[in-house]
């Protein structure tokens, strides 16, 4: 353990704090306990206030000559409310306690011996009725009662080393035969005076009686402790054995590695490491409920059809990428068409739109309505419907009729040649049909070039085939 203080001004304590290290699980397991108790004291240095570890207050109230009348405990669980621990004390002229009041009636009396004051009794009661405890022992002279007894047992022992020397080797028997022919010596003392040393010798023996009980009761405790003397030799041998086991062990130890200095420095590192793993067993945990949310939520498409999707989408938008940049080029040549002829209007596209809207179609739609040069609205039964509204298909043919027209439109009477990117890949059989007689109604008059990576849509065209 550890235990540290801090003082005031005045040399006082006013806190201690004891850190306790339990070795008991292993030096690699080190349980640290702390305990803090702080002090407050008087102008005079008398301690009025004190706070144990475990938060319990308790503060002396004094009296006249700051003499203790009484204590109170305050409790960590209530701490608005101080329970009255000694409601008063008593005190004889010499200043000691003579009396102490407890709450719910109980209370002790203190009695001294009138010559050495010191303590001899301790009475204590419970609404002066039953009698809780009655001790005799003095207490105050018992550490001078056993260092009497020591004394005097030294010399008892060596009165008893002298008596061997004066006899030496004569028997007690023979001298107490010459003792006895010796004339009794004419005893000067009175009476009184011998009376006085025979008490002295009688309270000298008290005392040494008093002692050897101790002494007998701490030696009885001793053997049922540790047994007889045996026993406890039998003990020493056994931890022997055992450290010269636990010293063999260490010595069959595998030795610190070379960049480790000593044992400290490695538990250092060990718990070092032993924090890493539980680092990374947490972050392993982690991600496998990460990895098992990720299973529950997965798509119920497989791997292959999800690659077979994205094949397709991928197609797709490759095909609408082109058709737009197509749009964007028509778009293009048809400002460039517009700054040229500005003079001229927008109805010969407009017409040419219908036409050929009206042919890709089987006569479905006739009259559209343009915005610029894109077609807006369709008639349908005599309403305006969006183009927006219309089907893929239909759209797709409606944008093809409208660069059929614009290319009519541009070329007019010049010559000149038309180029189409699969026109028919989005079309249903019906549509691909009317769509292909009318490109080979226009390759009739004008060069039409058609890029397909569709054989059937080249045979349903029937013009020259070239493949690259």
């Amino acid at each position: 353990y550890e235990m540290l203080f801090a003082y005031n001004d005045s040399g006082e304590i006013v806190a201690r704090q004891v850190t306790i290290v339990d070795l008991n699980s292993g030096l690699l397991s080190k349980d640290k306990k702390v305990f803090v108790e702080s002090y407050l004291y008087g102008p005079d240095g008398t301690l009025l206030y004190k706070r144990d570890p475990f938060g319990v207050e308790s503060r002396l109230r004094l009296g006249q000559n700051q003499l203790m009348v009484g204590a109170d405990l305050r409790l960590p669980w209530a701490p608005d409310v101080w329970e009255p621990i000694i409601t008063s004390m008593q005190y004889n002229p010499k200043g000691q306690i003579q009396g102490i009041d407890y709450r719910k009636g109980l209370f002790t009396r203190i009695e001294y011996e009138p010559e050495t004051l010191l303590m001899s009794r301790i009475k204590s009661y419970r609404d002066s009725r039953l009698e809780l405890q009655d001790l005799s022992l003095d207490f105050d002279g018992l550490d001078k009662l056993k260092a009497d007894f020591d004394k005097a047992n030294l010399q008892i022992q060596g009165k008893h080393n002298e008596i061997k020397k004066l006899l030496n080797g004569q028997k007690l028997a023979d001298l107490e035969k010459e003792v006895s022919a010796i004339e009794k010596p004419h005893i000067t003392e009175s009476p009184e005076m011998l009376q006085a040393q025979f008490n002295e010798m009688q309270k000298q023996l008290a005392e040494y009686q008093t002692i050897e009980r101790y002494a007998s009761k701490q030696l009885q405790d001793w053997e049922m402790k540790f047994g007889s003397k045996e026993n406890l030799l039998d003990k020493l041998l056994e931890n022997k054995a055992e450290l010269s086991n636990v010293e063999n062990q260490i010595s069959q130890l595998k030795s610190l590695p070379e960049n480790i200095a000593d044992s400290q420095e490695f538990l250092d590192e060990f718990n070092r490491k032993m924090a890493a793993l539980d680092k990374t067993q947490n972050q392993m945990i982690l991600l496998r409920e990460k990895r098992a949310d990720l299973n529950a939520s997965q798509p119920e498409d497989s791997t292959e059809d999800l690659t077979d999707k994205l094949t397709q989408a991928k197609s797709k938008f490759e095909h609408v990428l082109r058709k737009g940049k197509a749009y964007k080029r028509i778009q293009t040549e048809l400002n460039t068409i517009l700054e040229e002829l500005d003079k001229y209007t927008f109805t010969p596209l407009k017409s040419k739109t219908e036409e050929y809207f009206h042919k890709l179609t089987g006569g479905k739609y006739q009259t559209l309505r343009m915005e610029e040069t894109v077609p807006a609205d369709i008639e349908l039964n005599g309403a305006w419907l969006p183009a927006s509204l219309l089907s893929t298909g239909t759209l797709d043919l409606l944008a093809l009729a409208t660069r059929l027209a614009m290319a009519d439109f541009y070329l007019e009477d010049k010559s000149g040649f038309i180029v189409l990117d699969d026109p028919l890949v989005n079309l249903d059989p019906q549509r691909q049909e009317m769509a292909a007689k009318c490109l080979r109604e226009i390759a009739a008059e004008k060069q039409v070039i058609i890029l397909t990576c569709h054989p059937s849509h080249a045979a349903m065209l029937q013009g020259d085939l070239i493949e690259l």
